[in-house]
C-alpha cells in the first residue's frame, strides 16, 4: 500500500465516528496512479465488531475491471474514440471486503456497482441505440454498473485526453451527458437519464 517510509500522507478526514464506532484513515498511495486527484486508500476499523475494511483492492484490480468494460464498450464505440475510467469509491463496503487474492472476476461478480466514466466523440443522434446495444452486453456478462458517458466533439475530446487526470471533475465541455445504472440486487433493475448541456 505504501511504497517506503515516508510516503504515507495523513487527511485532515482521519476521524473517530462516535456513532458508528468506526475510525476511518485516508492514505495516498504512489503505487497506483490516479484517475482522480481526491482519490485515497479509506481504511475503516469498526470497533464494536473488530473488522477492518478498506478499498485498497479497488486499485489492485481497476485496470482488470477497466479492461472488461472496454471490451462491452469497445463493441458500441470505436476503440480511439473513447476514455473509460473506474473511479474507485471513496468508502469500503463493508459486504465487499476485498481481499488480497480476490480476482478481477470475483470482485465484479460480488460488487454492486462499478462507477465508470467514459468521454466519447460521438454524435449524440446515437444515444438511444447506444444504450440500448450497451445494456444488451451488461447484462449478458451480468455487469453492474453505475456510468456517467459524455458524448462530445472531437475537438472536446482531445481536450479531455490531453488531462493527465481526466476524470478529475464534471466537465462543462461536452454535448450530452448520459447517466445510467443496472445494479445487482434482488432484482436487477435499469435507469437511465440523458441530459443536454445547454
Amino acid at each position: 500500500m505504501i511504497d517506503k517510509p515516508g510516503d504515507e500522507v495523513w487527511a485532515s478526514a482521519d476521524i473517530f465516528y462516535s456513532s458508528t464506532n468506526e475510525y476511518e484513515l485516508k492514505l495516498d498511495t504512489k503505487k497506483y496512479k490516479k484517475r482522480r486527484s481526491d482519490e485515497k486508500v479509506v481504511i475503516r476499523y469498526d470497533y464494536e465488531k473488530g473488522m477492518l475494511y478498506d478499498n485498497y483492492m479497488s486499485f489492485v484490480l481497476r485496470d482488470e475491471v477497466e479492461q472488461n468494460f472496454k471490451e462491452v464498450f469497445d463493441r458500441v464505440y470505436s476503440s480511439e474514440s473513447y476514455e473509460l475510467v473506474m473511479i474507485v469509491p471513496n468508502t469500503p463496503w463493508e459486504k465487499e471486503n476485498f481481499k488480497v487474492t480476490t480476482t478481477a472476476e470475483e470482485y465484479l461478480e460480488n460488487i454492486l456497482e462499478n462507477n465508470i466514466h467514459v468521454c466519447v466523440a460521438r454524435d449524440s443522434q446515437f444515444i438511444e441505440q447506444d444504450l440500448d446495444d450497451l445494456l444488451v452486453q451488461f447484462k449478458n456478462r451480468s455487469l453492474a454498473i453505475d456510468a456517467q458517458i459524455y458524448y462530445m466533439t472531437e475537438g472536446q475530446f482531445r481536450s479531455i485526453k490531453q488531462k493527465t487526470i481526466w476524470a478529475d471533475e464534471y466537465w462543462t465541455s461536452y454535448e450530452d451527458r448520459v447517466w445510467i445504472l443496472l445494479g445487482k440486487m434482488d432484482e436487477d433493475y435499469y435507469i437511465r437519464s440523458v441530459y443536454h448541456n445547454e
